[in-house]
């Protein structure tokens, strides 16, 4: 008897131990789940909407479409472009040291396309040079468009966005100036003249 009771006691807490350890596991499941939301609604999209690849109608073949970030360009086919553009920009460092400072206090907002040429110019060169400043990638946010210059969450709704890649510098909540197509100098002067507000015309400006 005494036996039997062991061994009953013995089955009863592996039953309940594994239910606890199931219990611990959805509740530990749950914590994230909130987290990454709670993420999402910090930042105004969740990072699962990242770097999404839709059908190219016009060009053919795929295309980046909203939020996107470094890691979706270096993924092939825009890795072809984004690598050797990227090699192919060398920056005045002096201007860099420059320009590294005044950064740290900017948020800076690009609206591109995958299959636009300019941004394929200008984007990797950008990320190069914020690289070589040390810039807070979290103040930095790309938005891939479609060939009509819009996105289906309308990520770019009161930016007036008619050009890309346009390339937006803000400074407590408000634009300092924007980069238009293409640089008027070399992107690091173009950066540094926006940054120390100095008279600045991006291109198509009326």
């Amino acid at each position: 008897m005494k036996t039997y009771l062991l061994t009953l006691l013995v089955f009863s807490t592996l039953i309940l131990g594994c239910n606890n350890s199931k219990q611990g596991s959805e509740n530990k499941e749950s914590q994230n789940s909130a987290t990454l939301e709670q993420a999402g609604e910090n930042t105004g999209f969740s990072e699962w909407n990242f770097n999404k690849q839709v059908a190219d109608t016009i060009d053919g073949g795929m295309m980046l479409l909203g939020p996107i970030n470094a890691q979706g360009l270096n993924q092939e086919p825009y890795s072809l472009w984004f690598e050797e553009n990227t090699k192919a920009y060398t920056p005045d460092m002096t201007v860099i040291e420059e320009i590294k400072p005044l950064l740290k206090s900017c948020y800076i907002k690009v609206f591109m396309g995958t299959w636009c040429e300019d941004s394929q110019r200008e984007v990797p060169a950008l990320m190069k040079l914020l690289n070589l400043t040390e810039f807070d990638q979290s103040q930095l946010e790309i938005i891939a468009m479609t060939h009509d210059k819009d996105t289906p969450e309308n990520y770019e709704a009161d930016y007036e966005i008619e050009f890309i890649p346009t390339i937006m510098f803000f400074k407590d909540g408000a634009e300092l100036n924007r980069i238009v197509e293409y640089t008027q100098e070399t992107l690091e002067k173009d950066i540094l003249k926006i940054l120390k507000q100095q008279p600045y015309t991006p291109a198509y400006a009326e």
